[in-house]
């Protein structure tokens, strides 16, 4: 028995290694971080329609945050209403790209990949309502920004595609200065080869 257990797993981790791309062997964690987005926004969302009656509102923390229950066709916040049929292309042919270029054969960068997931998590989470509910669900009322003429309502999955969208922003500024660090670095290396060569051609002479 013991041994038909061993052989099965190494028959499984020879499929494994053999079907599955490398890419996705490297960072299939980062799978479980967007499965994880998008449970935790649809879990949120179908919490409040189980629980709330349409435009109902309920205060949270008072003038900071309250539930808003409201439904949108439209993109995050609620944008450009009545346009579902053109989101949707767009967010199917955006996690494409983007679940290519996460699991793609390339040099893993931590932030930029989790920020990836989170984009990910977010445009599928949003894709579920509109495919089966012909609408997107938002309930998060930022009240405090009230002060300053009102914020749209949004809902879990738009946090995290904002959350990856700004970790994505800083990880490709981080990496471009990193970059032209060591294009710095190299430059002055190679200025001062080339000042002892200068050096050492003088001394023969």
């Amino acid at each position: 028995m013991k041994e038909k257990w061993t052989r099965a797993k190494a028959a499984l981790k020879e499929f494994f290694l053999v079907s599955v791309p490398r890419g996705f062997r490297a960072r299939w964690y980062y799978l479980l971080v967007a499965l994880g987005a998008i449970a935790i926004d649809q879990m949120t969302k179908r919490i409040v329609v189980w629980k709330m009656h349409l435009y109902e509102s309920v205060t949270v923390i008072p003038h900071v945050l309250s539930f808003t229950y409201i439904t949108n066709d439209g993109a995050a916040w609620g944008m450009l209403d009545d346009h579902r049929w053109v989101f949707m292309v767009l967010s199917v042919v955006g996690i494409i790209a983007f679940s290519l270029y996460l699991f793609g054969k390339r040099k893993g960068n931590r932030w930029i990949d989790l920020g990836l997931a989170f984009v990910i998590g977010g445009g599928v989470g949003n894709m579920i309502d509109r495919v089966f509910l012909g609408e997107v669900v938002d309930f998060l009322d930022a009240t405090f920004m009230d002060v300053f003429g009102g914020f749209p309502i949004f809902n879990g999955a738009d946090c995290f595609v904002c959350v990856g969208a700004v970790m994505l922003l800083i990880a490709l500024v981080v990496e471009m200065v990193r970059e032209g660090k060591k294009e710095k670095q190299k430059k002055a290396a190679s200025g001062e080869d080339s000042g002892d060569t200068d050096h050492e051609t003088d001394g023969r002479d």
